[in-house]
């Protein structure tokens, strides 16, 4: 297991937050932590420890669904939501869904708090926005 994963690990088992995990050889080390939102009904946000131990991927796949003749409404709306929360990436996938996105330069060092910092600061942008994103889905 690479250091910055096991790092981060050791930061959520201190927290006591459950999580799946998964070292990949040759590949990131994967690791997936899933919270109950108060306006989601749950959001999953998936890390991706990079095999050189020098930054992570945190992503969130899946947020909604959206149909075809609701995909530039939807867009509009997360362009504006990327001008108000600057942590995310938001976008609308090729399986018309939407995903949240954050890459970080991380350390062994750092990789438990910075990690832990960003998945928090996603958790909380992704069940914020939910709302939005169903009355968007709504309209």
């Amino acid at each position: 297991m690479k250091k910055t994963t096991k790092n981060f690990l050791d930061c959520l088992e201190e927290k006591e937050i459950k999580y799946q995990c998964e070292e990949r050889e040759g590949k990131s080390d994967w690791v997936c932590v899933r919270f109950s939102g108060n306006n989601a009904p749950s959001v999953e946000v998936q890390l991706f420890f990079h095999e050189d131990e020098d930054d992570v991927a945190l992503r969130s796949f899946s947020i909604v669904r959206v149909p075809q003749e609701k995909a530039a409404g939807m867009l509009t709306l997360l362009n504006s939501l990327m001008e108000e929360y600057r942590w995310v990436r938001l976008c609308l996938d090729g399986d018309n869904e939407v995903t949240a996105a954050i890459d970080a330069v991380i350390s062994a060092d750092t990789a438990g708090p910075v990690s832990f910092e960003l998945l928090m600061r996603m958790v909380g942008i992704v069940d914020d926005i939910y709302p939005r994103l169903m009355k968007e889905l709504w309209a």
